[in-house]
């Protein structure tokens, strides 16, 4: 009948799968079936299993299961005002923590705040400022014949890839390089994007 429950198993054979994932189930017999009660106009538990076939997660670390992991909107632009603000992460948890009357009661842990600002900032570049950049390169190259610029722009129109080069790089390049290091792990700026220098 078309009314009848299907079987998981039947469920499953229809269902396309985009990535293998691991089975996690582990033959548990704890559950708790319910339904809605039209007479009674309300929701009745039909059974209830109480045992575990598995140990359980400690009290003291459930507000970090992944279910329960989340930022407030008051944490999120606190972080995001202070980290704007040049505090380092580490401080900024700390603060976070503080705030919320210790570690054990933030619902994230200092990855997930990394995260969260990360991208934030990813691939952001304000409109104002990445005008403000290419009105400076333009000014520059008519200003200075041994200037060069390129941008590159990703499949959204934002800008992925800068370059650029004045007559003095260029001379101490002609003078002094035969090979070029390109060394990206200088530092970053406030996007997370790497500023990779030009070393002859």
């Amino acid at each position: 009948m078309d009314n009848q429950i299907q079987s998981e198993d039947k469920v499953e054979e229809r269902m396309v799968c985009k990535r293998k994932r691991p089975r996690v189930r582990d033959g548990c017999p704890a559950r708790v079936r319910f339904g809605w009660d039209a007479a009674r106009e309300g929701f009745v538990v039909y059974e209830f299993v109480e045992a575990h076939s598995h140990g359980l997660h400690s009290t003291e670390h459930m507000h970090l299961h992944k279910s329960n992991k989340c930022m407030s909107d008051a944490q999120k632009k606190m972080a995001q005002a202070n980290s704007d603000a040049g505090m380092s992460l580490s401080a900024l948890y700390l603060l976070l923590a503080d705030c919320a009357g210790g570690y054990q009661n933030l619902r994230f842990t200092k990855s997930d705040q990394k995260n969260h600002l990360n991208t934030k900032r990813q691939r952001t570049m304000a409109r104002g400022e990445a005008t403000y950049l290419l009105d400076y390169f333009e000014d520059q190259k008519d200003k200075h014949p041994g200037f060069f610029y390129a941008v590159e722009v990703d499949s959204e129109e934002k800008v992925a890839n800068i370059f650029w080069a004045d007559s003095r790089m260029r001379e101490d390049y002609a003078l002094f390089g035969d090979s070029v290091s390109f060394d990206t792990t200088f530092r970053t700026n406030k996007y997370f994007r790497p500023l990779g220098t030009l070393i002859p």
